[in-house]
């Protein structure tokens, strides 16, 4: 914990720097103090506690008490780990001047460390709440980041969630905030998980859930007898069929899963999913007239079906029309320029034509997307069996 908070503090300099020297000795600064206060800061900035809070120290000594220079020297000690020496200092700063922001943001930081959260939970809602320039920016997350963590742990979910939905619109890519809110979502996930598997052990919900869950981990055949014991519980419920569907043909039961479209189309004939999936399938045995009316008809239920309209440009690059499979191509990469497929049959189509540069980027930025995927994927079935200790 104590190198973010580092780095955290080094960005903090500028802001805390900027209290006045003169305020800080209650005196007109001398040379000999400018340069003390300027050698104690570049310590901090290099990691030097002991020295910053030897020169913090000498500076109270010599020149007197000051609510700045006891928040400088107790966040010199909250940087070194001495979150108790921190607390006092910082007390010291806020009983010479109640409602020094910084001052009441790094109490309630110390006293959090120190396990007293009873204490310091009031100073951070506070500081989080703070429209104070002091307290801004990189120690508005540090604070954010704490209380998120204590909400999470305390089970105060709606709290966390406020303010990490607070973070993440002050810094939406910052990669502390994205980290703790995805952990927010997983912790809402199993809770919710919870209510349903116990409360609901046989409703269709529970096991359409658990089916989804075990289909995102490809297991296939677990996850289809999932859909259909929600099936047995709800028969008229929309997509069960199309999920058992897509289960079997992930399973190479090509035939079983086309019963199970048609049966979803049977009892809701506008399920353009559906519709799309009996395509692929009638592309996969050449049948194309087949195939191009089933993806046509998925596209009069939804217009703006990418995949369904890919289905088209591949069947026209079967019958050697690469121009007329351009346009669909083109309409398929305003709706979902971030789909692998749309890249590399535009890079087919390209070849085609002849641009070979062009051929060359769609096929560059499928396998730009393709290696992202992996890696995410990858990467979730590394943390599938628990979570990082820290977080």
């Amino acid at each position: 914990m104590l190198h973010s908070v580092s780095v955290t503090l080094i960005a903090l300099l500028p802001v805390l720097s900027a209290i006045d020297v003169k305020a800080a000795t209650q005196n007109r600064p001398n040379a000999s103090q400018s340069e003390l206060f300027d050698e104690a800061r570049q310590s901090l900035a290099e990691s030097n506690y002991d020295r910053a809070i030897e020169i913090y120290q000498k500076l109270l000594r010599s020149h007197g008490e000051s609510a700045p220079l006891f928040l400088h020297l107790g966040v010199a000690h909250y940087q070194k780990g001495d979150y108790r020496s921190a607390a006092t200092a910082l007390e010291r700063a806020l009983e010479m001047k109640p409602n020094l922001a910084a001052a009441e943001a790094f109490l309630g930081l110390s006293e959090f460390a120190l396990g007293h959260t009873d204490r310091g939970r009031p100073l951070l809602e506070k500081s989080f709440r703070s429209q104070d320039p002091a307290v801004d920016g990189e120690l508005k997350r540090l604070v954010g980041l704490r209380l998120g963590k204590f909400y999470i742990k305390s089970g105060s979910l709606n709290e966390a969630e406020a303010v990490y939905l607070a973070l993440l619109k002050m810094e939406p890519d910052n990669p502390q905030v994205v980290y703790q809110s995805f952990w927010l979502h997983m912790t809402r996930a199993r809770e919710m998980m919870r209510r349903l598997t116990q409360k609901y052990p046989n409703a269709y919900l529970t096991h359409e859930m658990l089916g989804h869950l075990l289909s995102e981990g490809d297991h296939f055949a677990l996850a289809a007898e999932q859909f259909r014991l929600a099936l047995k519980d709800n028969p008229m419920a929309t997509g069960l069929h199309y999920q058992i569907g897509n289960m079997l043909r992930a399973l190479g039961e090509r035939k079983e899963a086309s019963h199970e479209y048609e049966e979803e189309l049977r009892l809701h004939p506008a399920h353009a999913e559906s519709y799309f999936q009996l395509g692929e399938l009638e592309l996969l045995d050449q049948k194309l007239d087949k195939a191009w009316t089933l993806y046509s008809t998925a596209l009069q239920f939804d217009p703006n079906y990418a995949d369904a309209l890919l289905g088209l440009a591949k069947i026209q690059m079967l019958k050697n029309r690469p121009q007329e499979a351009l346009g669909y191509c083109e309409k398929a990469m305003k709706l979902d320029p971030a789909n692998q497929s749309v890249h590399f049959l535009l890079a087919r189509v390209y070849k085609s034509l002849g641009r070979a540069a062009e051929a060359t980027t769609h096929l560059e930025w499928y396998e730009k997307l393709k290696n992202e995927s992996e890696r995410e994927k990858q990467y979730l079935l590394s943390v599938r069996a628990g979570s990082p200790s820290d977080r």
